[in-house]
């Protein structure tokens, strides 16, 4: 279930002047730095997950010697119900490779997320290579976006995009202060 996205604060409108106020004006920017990589136990689980249900779904179709039939409505022959199934299999594997990749991105050094005086920096997305800078005069929109108890915040600048997700940071505090510290940071640049 998606839960509502919104935006928290949209840069391009004239709703700036209230929050403009708010910010204590003259305030050094000094530059912070933040770790991000994936959690590796939440990553192993994910291997071990798909990985189990890919061999319990590929034993399936092995072995399957009968069609399906779903809600008395939908009827697969034999044939059918073993493509499905090997289907299945296929994306349980690639699920598995990537936790594997999410593994090793967890073993590795983290990330960094960095708030320079001029410009947010940080990897694309948590399991990405690409470090993207926007400066905080080109972010045109931040949204905080949940989806059940996952949060992500989305940096949207003119020419590129930047999701960030809580669950990779420290702590949720370390996420909370870098959403504010950024947030201010755009509006100090208007």
């Amino acid at each position: 279930m998606i839960g509502p996205t919104r935006a928290l604060y949209p840069f391009s409108s004239n709703r700036g002047s209230d929050l403009r106020d708010n910010v204590i004006e003259g305030k050094n920017m000094t530059t912070l730095t933040f770790n991000y990589k994936p959690k590796l136990l939440m990553m192993i689980f994910f291997v071990v997950f798909s990985g189990v249900m890919a061999a319990l779904i590929g034993d399936s179709a092995l072995t399957n010697d009968r069609g399906l039939v779903i809600n008395r409505i939908f009827r697969f022959s034999q044939l059918t119900t073993t493509i499905i199934a090997w289907a299945m299999c296929i994306m349980f594997i690639w699920l598995t490779l990537i936790g594997i990749l999410g593994v090793i991105k967890s073993l590795r050094s983290p990330k960094k997320i960095i708030l320079g005086s001029t410009a947010f920096t940080a990897p694309k997305r948590v399991i990405s290579n690409k470090i993207i800078s926007i400066p905080y005069s080109e972010i045109v929109d931040i949204v905080d976006q949940r989806v059940q108890r996952q949060v992500n915040l989305i940096v949207k600048g003119r020419n590129e995009t930047i999701n960030v997700s809580r669950s990779s940071m420290a702590s949720k505090q370390q996420f909370q202060e870098m959403r504010n510290a950024l947030i201010e940071r755009v509006i100090q640049s208007r």
